[in-house]
């Protein structure tokens, strides 16, 4: 640098660049000779000095142990990494604001561009020198990088890099320095040492909300809406300003979540920059993704269906382009959008996991977002649909049980948050066989929602009394009865046999089956009169429409006898049992399980019927040995006939 006898001189900054103008009150400082300034520390301007921070011990605490040792061969650099929103601005200010003491000089600077660094350097020369503030930034900069290579002791803390490649040439120049770093890369910080901040503990979370103060006294509601908001600490900080400043309830705030989650998460209350909310937070790292890999963005609006944690990575293998899919998955993964599991024991492979209020946010529909348009948000339901479906071998999809296991969390999860989309015909199919899966499994109560589904889509789209749309309404009868809800079984199940006499006619054996499932559910709720009657015009119809020894006449003989024997008439259901096993023994044998089935209910009948126990035990007896004979000594039904009372087997 030089200056003429005035104090005054033109540098250069460069190959086509401007030149600026320096003056000074008397001779240019030394970088050498210039010491400390007083006030050591200088932190980011939304930091609040001395506030606490909840639940970071064991970061604050691994960051003192680093960047506190001696000094090595190169600076010592810390990076911590981690979803916007986390809070590692808020854990490095803090970090420093604990520990002033350890540096002989702080200084927080942005670092999302060279630009902001170049600001930030010139913003330590006036600390160090106030005669620089009227300096070009350019050559403060570059004065205080020659200050910062003189002096030892000091800390910078860089926040929001964007990209190494912007601070690697100041690291490069400063090898004895202590630098803190926070950035949203997880990646690309091979041979520095990362930190990731993760979201806080439950406990902690609820503190950070309760330092909101009023409304706060319902301790199962702030533990609910701490999850909500999936204990992110700038979505907890913006729930608990605006409860603040509201006088609204943490049930209350839930509320509004649910109804209009866009406005809540986007709004700020008075005193909170709204640059610094969960909704603009992540349309920047959205802006960034979408200028250097636009499927990124895509992907990430279909990952948002599915459940938060366990993700195959191996779904991504029928997006029309694998190549720019994986492309995705590194961007995503490197903006710290979404986390990787490699676990080379998981049979599963490689997992995918999306925080879930980053999940909420990115589905729901916001007007002029162009990340989230209504047109955007529903072209990533789509995608997730087309994604879970393709997953299935095109046949025989139910067999695959193990691919069942790893999806059906991320189908319920769709499925949980597909009430407002447009009919989908790829969705009804996936939700259609999800419901067969799961009855399969024995689990009707998890069948139910989406048979409610799939009976709604028969109805809209072939009508309500088309024989398509009647199977399943019978289906989701049968699935409502096995779960034990009766109160909902029984009137679907009478809808289902009016419409079926409908359309079918009353000999059909779809509508005899229908009265017939209407009886037993009568039965099943503890009226066994209504059932008797049904079941008794069951069987009238299906001697004439069928003939004595049709199934569905045997079948209503059987379930008559049942009944009656249920309503304390032994003395009318020992007959038709007698009645049911002559005719199976007639037209099957003695040996068929129709027949062994019949001989056990007719059985069962005389001894709950008490008149002649001697001959339940007798009839058991016998039964006992065709049982071993037919069926083998171990087989269920053999087993289950041997434990009746007085059986000796």
């Amino acid at each position: 640098m030089t200056l003429g006898a005035d104090n005054y001189g033109i540098i250069s900054t460069g190959d086509d660049a401007t030149n600026v103008l320096v003056i000074f009150d008397g001779p240019p400082p030394s970088p050498v000779d210039t010491g400390f300034p007083s006030l050591p520390v200088s932190l980011s301007p939304a930091h609040v000095a001395g506030a606490p921070v909840m639940g970071r011990e064991a970061e604050t605490a691994e960051l003192h142990a680093s960047l506190s040792g001696a000094a090595g061969p190169g600076p010592i650099v810390r990076v911590l990494t981690g979803l916007g929103g986390v809070g590692k601005s808020t854990l490095a200010n803090h970090y420093a604001d604990v520990h002033r003491g350890d540096h002989a000089l702080i200084h927080w600077m942005g670092a999302e561009s060279p630009d902001e660094i170049e600001a930030g350097l010139a913003g330590l020369a006036a600390r160090l020198d106030a005669r620089w503030a009227e300096t070009a930034p350019p050559l403060a900069a570059t004065w205080a990088t020659a200050w910062l290579g003189a002096h030892r002791g000091w800390l910078l803390i860089l926040d929001n890099v964007n990209d190494r490649s912007h601070i690697t040439p100041l690291l490069a120049r400063l090898p004895e320095g202590r630098f803190l770093i926070t950035t949203r890369l997880a990646t690309g910080w091979r041979g520095i040492p990362t930190l990731a901040v993760g979201t806080l503990a439950p406990e902690a979370a609820a503190e950070v909300l309760r330092g909101a103060g009023a409304g706060l006294d319902d301790d199962a509601a702030v533990g609910e809406l701490c999850r909500a908001l999936g204990h992110l600490p700038l979505a907890l900080d913006q729930a608990g300003a605006y409860l603040e400043e509201t006088g609204t309830e943490a049930r209350t705030y839930l509320g509004l979540l649910a109804d209009d989650r866009a406005n809540t998460l986007r709004d700020a209350a008075n005193g909170t920059a709204r640059d610094r909310t969960v909704s603009a937070v992540w349309t920047v790292t959205l802006d960034r993704l979408a200028e250097q890999e636009p499927v990124a963005v895509e992907l990430l609006r279909a990952l948002a269906w599915f459940a938060p944690t366990g993700i195959p990575r191996r779904l991504l293998d029928a997006m029309p382009d694998r190549a720019a899919a994986h492309r995705a998955v590194g961007r995503l993964n490197a903006y710290s959008m979404i986390t990787l599991k490699n676990d080379d024991g998981d049979p599963a492979g490689a997992r995918i996991s999306v925080h879930r209020l980053v999940q909420a946010v990115t589905r729901t529909p916001e007007a002029g977002n162009p990340h989230r348009g209504p047109a955007a948000v529903r072209e990533g339901w789509t995608n997730a649909v087309a994604l879970l479906s393709a997953a299935f071998p095109a046949e025989n999809a139910l067999a695959d049980t193990a691919t069942w296991r790893l999806l059906l969390p991320h189908i319920d999860a769709l499925f949980a948050e597909s009430a407002d989309e447009d009919p989908l015909p790829l969705a009804d199919a996936l939700f259609m066989n999800t419901a067969v899966h799961l009855i399969q499994q024995s689990q009707q109560h998890r069948a139910v929602p989406y048979l409610v589904h799939v009976l709604q889509a028969h109805a809209r789209d072939f009508g309500p009394k088309h024989p398509s749309t009647l199977t399943m309404r019978v289906a989701l009868a049968s699935a409502h009865e096995e779960s034990g809800d009766l109160a909902h079984a029984i009137p679907l199940f009478e809808t289902a046999l009016a419409d079926r006499r409908d359309v079918l006619g009353p000999d059909h054996p779809e509508t005899h089956t229908s009265r017939v499932r209407l009886a037993g559910a009568y039965e099943a709720a503890g009226r066994p009169d209504l059932a008797i009657e049904q079941l008794g015009r069951a069987l009238d119809d299906s001697e004439r429409a069928f003939g004595r020894n049709h199934p569905c006449t045997l079948m209503a003989r059987n379930n008559l006898a049942h009944a009656l024997g249920s309503a304390g008439r032994p003395d009318l259901a020992i007959p038709l049992y007698t009645e049911v096993l002559a005719d199976h023994e007639g037209a099957r044998g003695r040996d068929h399980p129709d027949s062994l089935t019949a001989r056990h209910n007719l059985a069962y009948a005389r001894g709950r019927g008490g008149r002649r126990p001697d001959l339940a035990i007798l009839l058991y007896t016998e039964l006992i040995e065709d049982m071993k004979r037919v069926l083998g000594p171990d087989h269920p039904q053999t087993l289950g006939t041997a434990k009746q009372p007085g059986i000796r087997a």
